[in-house]
């Protein structure tokens, strides 16, 4: 297995390359060269599989053996794996309604889904480190749950680890949970940022400033061996975590191999919804709605083919406020018939230039089995309320957007999901829902109290923030006025890191 940039230049990398590249030297992201093909048998024996059993077996066919044999991949992922401190158990399903279940993948240390591939992505980014005696930073900029998931991985690597974190968090667009699970890292290798920027400028910054140091290096002034990578989904590792999910949450929800089980995916940064695409590519009978927000990147492509760069707007579900999801080139590039034409979709978007499919790309992504939804503010608020009140459930206002057409009638209906995606359901019946739960509604309580919506409950988050509120804040304060600004202070903050905390 090999990766390729979704620039279209860079081809022939190997997992260890692709996991320290941030962006190819063309500015795009990395996609395996080819998808693995699963045929039924195969899939009926990954349905007997743990959720640890089945990221393990997932991660063999996109890694190839002469990297990491897999007797030592096995043992990597399971120590990974422990550090969520579940017991090795798998992550929960629960039975909302007749046909709608919730995979919640938020029961984990900072209670989102995100802790899951970060834990598999980070260790192995350590395993190669170790194995090459180098040092790297990795780079984020988060939107709301990110951020801290990358400290708690980071810092569950021990003293003995050489990688560095640098987060940059959009001042006043997050959480107090979420802040303070940034600021109040005590561990040396990490530094954090408050800016006054949007997420999606803050994605701009990271990717100038990496850029800038790749070319610094060729031009050999950056000669320190020093890597530079990512824990957001720009890196492929979190995009091939987050596909076992897909597996595990079919194979729960069907015990017949073949029948349809449509997937509803709150939608930001579209690497959740780009692991789904891959699932489905791989062979997984799914289809998948990408339940956006009011930022609607995701559907304005879905449902016009086409994409428009435009600003971010605040919300109540803040972790989905991204106006242009860097993820949408690997997506584009599922869709493209030729490299070229992928690189050519990919360099629209990276300059911010409109983006139109052909209709043959539309009929590709509806053969992928993607719709899409939005739901507004005013929408996602009344489904909180709703499935509260209805359902004794309570939703994070990211798991409401997708929660909203879930429980609709009309998206269930069989025969249109059947004809969209070219796949049979194997019944009569609607197929079986899933809400992909991103997040624990506890993060959220204090949007819920600012409007008057049904509290969350009192643990574990509300103990954890009591218990981080009362720690030291260490976090940077940038008030920046441009982007280049940023990205110079970005540069300074990697060079001290460099020099006070990984010079070992």
């Amino acid at each position: 297995m090999r990766y390729e940039s979704t620039g279209g230049e860079v081809s022939g990398l190997t997992f260890e390359q692709a996991l320290f590249t941030l962006y190819a030297s063309d500015g795009g992201l990395l996609m395996p060269e080819s998808v693995p093909q699963l045929k039924k048998l195969e899939l009926e024996t990954l349905a007997r599989l743990s959720y640890l059993k089945l990221c393990i077996r997932i991660a063999r066919y996109f890694i190839d053996p002469a990297e990491i044999a897999t007797d030592e991949l096995s043992v990597v992922l399971t120590e990974a794996y422990k550090t969520l401190d579940l017991n090795l158990q798998s992550p929960r399903i629960h039975q909302l309604a007749d046909s709608v279940s919730v995979l919640e993948m938020f029961h984990a240390p900072t209670l989102c889904f995100k802790d899951y591939a970060m834990c598999f992505t980070t260790a192995l980014m350590n395993h190669f480190l170790k194995k090459r005696q180098a040092k790297c930073v990795s780079l984020v900029a988060t939107s709301g749950d990110t951020g801290g998931s990358a400290i708690r991985a980071v810092e569950s690597l021990g003293s003995s680890s050489r990688l560095g974190l640098v987060v940059l968090l959009p001042e006043g667009r997050v959480s107090a949970y979420q802040r303070v699970a940034m600021t109040t890292s005590q561990c040396d290798r990490v530094r954090v940022a408050s800016v006054t920027m949007d997420s999606d400028q803050l994605d701009d910054v990271i990717r100038t400033a990496t850029l800038q140091r790749q070319r610094r290096t060729a031009d050999g002034d950056q000669c320190d061996g020093t890597l530079l990578c990512t824990q957001n989904s720009a890196n492929w590792g979190r995009v091939l975590f987050q596909i076992p999910a897909y597996f595990y949450a079919y194979f729960s929800a069907t015990r017949c191999i073949g029948q349809q089980v449509q997937f509803f995916v709150p939608t930001g940064g579209c690497g959740n919804l780009t692991a789904a695409c891959l699932a489905r590519a791989m062979g997984l009978p799914i289809a998948t709605c990408a339940a956006n927000n009011q930022n609607a990147a995701a559907h304005q492509l879905i449902s016009e083919g086409r994409f428009l760069p435009r600003p971010s707007v605040c919300t109540t579900s803040v972790a989905m406020d991204i106006a242009n999801p860097y993820n949408i080139p690997r997506l584009l590039s599922l869709l493209a018939g030729s490299r070229s034409r992928a690189a050519e979709l990919s360099r629209r978007f990276d300059s911010k230039q409109p983006v139109e499919l052909t209709e043959q790309e539309r009929a590709k992504l509806a053969k992928l089995g993607v719709s899409s939804f939005v739901a507004t503010d005013a929408d996602c608020q009344a489904t909180v309320v709703k499935a509260h009140s209805e359902l004794d459930y309570l939703a994070c206002p990211h798991t409401a957007c997708a929660l909203l057409p879930a429980l609709e009638p009309s998206s269930a209906d069989a025969d249109k999901v059947a004809d969209r995606t070219g796949a049979s359901s194997g019944a009569n019946l609607a197929p079986p829902r899933v809400v992909f739960a991103t997040a624990h509604p506890a993060k959220f309580a204090d949007l819920y109290r600012a409007r008057g919506l049904p509290t969350a409950p009192a643990e574990p988050a509300a103990e954890a923030l009591e218990r981080l509120s009362r720690l030291p804040e260490r976090c940077l304060s940038w008030e920046s006025d441009s982007i280049d600004d940023c990205v110079a202070k970005l540069h300074g903050l990697i060079d001290h890191l460099l020099a006070q905390s990984l010079s070992a």
